[in-house]
C-alpha cells in the first residue's frame, strides 16, 4: 500500500524502531534480543503503526514506557528527547537523586582535580564521571534545580 509518508518524522520513527528489533547489525539488536524486545506483529506494516500511534509531533520521537515490555500501542507515547533519555533503562539517576548531586556539589570545595570529586560524586549514585560533570556543567537536568 503506498501511504506517501516514507519522508516523514512518523515513517523514520517505525523504520528506526523496526531496524533496532530486526536487523542483527543494528548496534541496539543485542540487548533487544536478550530481553526478547519486538513490537506489535501488525506494525510490520507502516499503515498499523500509524493507525494506532498517529502523527509523530516536531520534536518529539518514539518511546516504549515500559522498557522491559514490546512496542505496542499501549505502551509507545511520543516523547521529547529528554523525557525518552530519561527513560532509557541505563539511565540511573531521578529527579530527586539530581537534587542531591547539586546539593554535594555546591557543598563540594572546587579541588585541584575536580575529576576525583566527579568519581567519588558518580560512586555514590551509580553512575559515572562523566554524568556528573555533565551535572555540574549545567549540560543535564537543567530544569531540576
Amino acid at each position: 500500500m503506498i501511504h506517501g509518508m516514507s519522508y516523514t518524522r512518523t515513517y523514520a520513527a517505525w523504520h528506526s524502531m523496526k531496524h533496532r528489533c530486526d536487523n542483527p547489525n543494528n548496534p541496539a539488536a543485542k540487548s533487544y534480543s536478550e530481553l526478547d524486545i519486538t513490537y506489535e506483529p501488525k506494525w510490520v506494516s507502516f499503515v498499523a503503526f500509524y493507525a494506532d500511534m498517529g502523527e509523530c509531533p516536531k520534536g518529539f520521537q518514539l518511546d516504549r514506557i515500559n522498557n522491559n515490555r514490546n512496542y505496542s500501542k499501549e505502551n509507545c507515547r511520543w516523547t521529547t528527547a529528554k523525557e525518552n533519555v530519561r527513560n532509557r533503562s541505563s539511565t540511573k539517576l531521578t529527579a530527586e537523586n539530581v537534587k542531591h548531586v547539586k546539593a554535594i556539589l555546591m557543598a563540594t570545595p572546587k579541588e585541584r582535580f575536580p575529576k576525583q570529586t566527579y568519581i567519588r560524586i558518580g560512586k555514590m549514585f551509580g553512575v559515572g564521571p562523566s554524568c556528573i560533570y555533565d551535572i555540574d556543567k549545567g549540560r543535564n537536568w537543567k530544569d531540576v534545580a
